[in-house]
């Protein structure tokens, strides 16, 4: 139907019989079945249909009307303008009650297929509204929406509560929990949903043992879990935890490591599950992740899953982690959409990086893997398809942020070390990492890492070490000199040109004179006499040295 078409009416009197109410909502249906193609009828005209759908539910002669009722209302959930001007808590309570989300914990006992239905028929309405609505995220402050949720999850076991219908409580409080920061606290302390979305996963990951495979549902399930779970711990990574929350919090990343190592069928789906851990864990404190270095659960592998030790340390986990970097790195390896790479790059570095400052076994396992030994040198750091040389293109991305980011894993990979790290990414991708460090006249000794892993360079990389260029990482083929043929006037007449250019960028403000400070970054100099000030101070002292070092 085109925009421009009119749209069919919904005349729907109290006086309709249940099978005449139930055929004009199911044609009402049909014919806005596209979430797109929405209602363009008048307010009034929507709010007077709205009144009225609300009337039948509450009518207990209507029940075997229900799910059409809760689906043409979910036509209208769509219009943001509209249920901003009308929704109350009338319309809530009545969802909320269809949807069994209450504090009474039997109206979801005993679920047949129709109730099954027509709670996620209300489901739908609901998390539509609380995805859009603002003032229905106000009302759900002080309603039954949290504390009926929190109480249902407490009896989804007993009552055998399909992942589907537990997957949609889920988002209604990802929803709530995600716009309204000051719910958190009162779901995380007053309902202990910590506590209860951990068992929530536990009985779902038991469904693994049983069966060949996690259905798509379940899948789900886990998913919206994980992504309450990350709004409810936001700021943990600096919280000053007490001894019962930490010891949850490392349940959880107990479960993280069996949910990243899961068998899993469905590739995209082993992805999204491994992407909302490694969300997740971006909320962590390094101490709180001994697990995912501990023997797994084999129960949840597939039987061609080999255990991968080292150092006497667990890797799998860390292994899946690695692949999921070396995935979002090949999916975003040119993108120059800003927002996409920092989505799909940022959490999973500052995973890795800040799981390579907490485990020795981990840094040492990720630097044989990202940072092997050099062997070829004729080719740049950035050139290739190892996860190498993909880290090292973002070094210079125009994205700052992940720029910095992918920088800092790589030299917490080095142990810190300036010449390593430059040797492995060539001088001037490290360039900015050393400048913002204080790093540019060279490394300043700290005791944070042992001296036990070395890196230890390979014949081909001594055999050729002096004709590598540091600031490019690699050995340059011979060029031809740009200055062959051309007389003395010819070369003074191109150094004047080029010192005129330079001379109006900075006059232009393009580039500064810049030199080391005492700090190791740099700074700007006003003056050229500034730098030769530098350079016969340095002079001076090479003399004083010299004299003090005599035998004389």
């Amino acid at each position: 139907m085109s925009p421009s078409a009119e749209q069919e009416k919904l005349d729907i009197p109290i006086s309709l019989s249940n099978e005449e109410l139930s055929e004009k909502l199911l044609s009402f249906s049909n014919q806005f079945v596209s979430p797109i193609n929405l209602v363009k009828w008048e307010f009034s005209q929507q709010k007077e249909v709205i009144n009225l759908l609300v009337e039948f539910l509450k009518d207990e002669s209507r029940t075997a009307c229900y799910v059409h009722i809760l689906q043409a209302f979910k036509i209208f959930t769509r219009n943001k303008q509209l249920f901003e001007s009308i929704i109350n808590d009338e319309i809530l309570d009545e969802l909320l009650k269809q949807a069994g989300i209450s504090n009474d914990t039997s109206v979801r006992k005993d679920l047949t297929p129709e109730k099954a239905a027509k709670i996620k028929e209300a489901q739908r309405c609901l998390s539509n509204i609380y995805l859009q609505c603002h003032r229905a995220q106000d009302f759900a402050l002080n309603n039954d929406t949290l504390s009926g949720i929190m109480q249902q999850t407490t009896m989804y076991r007993e009552y055998k509560i399909p992942p589907v219908i537990i997957s949609f409580d889920i988002k209604i409080l990802f929803l709530i929990t995600a716009q309204r920061t000051e719910s958190r606290t009162v779901v995380v302390v007053e309902y202990r949903a910590l506590s209860r979305l951990t068992n929530i996963l536990e009985n779902l990951l038991e469904n693994a043992k049983t069966s060949s495979d996690l259905s798509e549902d379940e899948i789900v399930a886990i998913c919206d879990i994980l992504k309450a779970l990350f709004n409810l711990t936001c700021g943990y990574e600096e919280k000053d935890c007490d001894e019962e929350e930490t010891s949850l919090l490392v349940k959880i990343c107990k479960i993280i490591q069996t949910l990243i190592i899961v068998k899993v069928s469905n590739v995209d789906r082993k992805t999204s599950i491994v992407s909302n851990c490694v969300n997740l864990l971006t909320n962590y404190q390094g101490e709180w992740t001994h697990p995912l270095i501990e023997p797994f659960d084999k129960a949840f592998a597939t039987e061609d899953l080999q255990e991968v030790e080292y150092d006497g340390k667990n890797m799998n986990a860390p292994q899946i982690l690695m692949d999921f970097l070396d995935h979002n790195l090949t999916k975003t390896d040119g993108n120059k959409a800003h927002g996409a790479l920092r989505e799909n790059m940022a959490p999973i570095l500052k995973v890795i990086t800040m799981l390579s400052l907490t485990h020795r076994n981990f840094r040492k396992y990720l630097r044989l893997q990202i940072l092997p030994p050099i062997r070829d040198v004729s080719t740049r750091p950035e050139v290739g398809n190892t996860i190498k040389n993909k880290m090292c293109r973002l070094l210079t991305t125009p994205d700052t942020r992940v720029g910095s980011m992918v920088a800092e894993c790589l030299f917490i990979l080095c142990k810190e070390k300036v010449g390593r790290f430059v040797k492995h990414t060539g001088y001037g991708n490290a360039a900015g990492l050393l400048a913002r460090r204080g790093l540019m006249l060279g490394e300043r000794v700290e005791a944070k890492y042992s001296g036990s892993d070395t890196d230890s360079d390979t014949e081909e990389y001594c055999a050729n070490a002096h004709m590598i260029n540091p600031v490019t990482g690699h050995v340059e083929p011979p060029r031809k000199s740009p200055f062959e043929g051309m007389t003395e006037e010819q070369k003074e007449y191109e150094a004047n040109q080029l010192a005129n250019l330079i001379h109006q960028l900075h006059e232009l403000g393009a580039i500064k004179p810049g030199k080391i400070g005492p700090d190791g970054k740099p700074i700007a100099v006003e003056h050229i006499l500034e730098l030769t000030a530098d350079e016969n101070s340095d002079r001076i002292t090479e003399q004083n040295d010299g004299e003090e070092d005599s035998d004389d």
